[in-house]
């Protein structure tokens, strides 16, 4: 059975089922097994967290609540999370989250795709055997299964520093850096009215200004 948790003290212990909760409804329940999904960067920490003009503070907020979800587990904590989600009618690329790469190597086991990478998602599942780019899907074929997609294809910009772009919310601004950041660029955006942004290229879907 399922359990879909809204009041936590109507929780029963002593029954078995699986119980489907947000982090803070979590506090102060232990459970033999944890599962945490959709643990990426651009989910948990959030985008909104990531680009924020107090990013710090609002990462170091979320690292708190990450911690109170992985010590909910007695016994077992499973880590899980996609390379590739629909979100917004769009497709989209993700790297493991940043918090899950602050746990200490020792403690996690298991690897999906990479037997030792930190890169990667951790679970008990066998390796999957790799085939030839040939007998490969098409999709398949657009990035390496690493680090979320770490080496798609990015699709070029359209822009440069020192353009002027447009932003849906912050309106016009001009770029005052590119980096490569692997999956996606990481765009730093002074903008006229809401000051530097930094984002990520696919996210951010700026329009160059002419």
């Amino acid at each position: 059975e399922v359990a879909l948790v809204a009041d936590i003290d109507s929780l029963a212990e002593d029954q078995n089922y699986v119980v489907l909760m947000t982090l803070h409804s979590a506090k102060g329940l232990e459970f033999p097994n944890v599962y945490l999904s959709g643990m990426e960067d651009g989910l948990f920490p959030s985008y909104m967290s990531i680009v924020s003009d107090d990013a710090d503070a609002e990462l170091e907020e979320e690292r708190r609540l990450c911690y109170v979800g992985i010590t909910r587990a007695k016994e077992h904590l499973t880590i899980t999370g996609a390379r590739m989600r629909m979100q917004r009618g769009e497709t989209q690329y993700h790297k493991i989250s940043r918090f899950v790469k602050e746990i200490p190597e020792e403690v996690l086991s298991g690897s999906t795709w990479e037997p030792k990478s930190r890169d990667s998602f951790l679970t008990e599942e066998p390796r999957p055997k790799r085939t030839s780019l040939k007998k490969q899907p098409v999709a398949a074929q657009t990035y390496q299964a690493r680090d979320f997609g770490t080496k798609i294809q990015k699709q070029p910009l359209d822009y440069g520093v020192g353009d002027r772009v447009r932003h849906m919310k912050f309106g016009v601004g001009t770029v005052a850096a590119i980096n490569d950041g692997g999956r996606d660029y990481e765009v730093a955006v002074d903008f006229d009215t809401a000051g530097r942004k930094r984002m990520f290229a696919s996210f951010a879907k700026l329009k160059k200004v002419d």
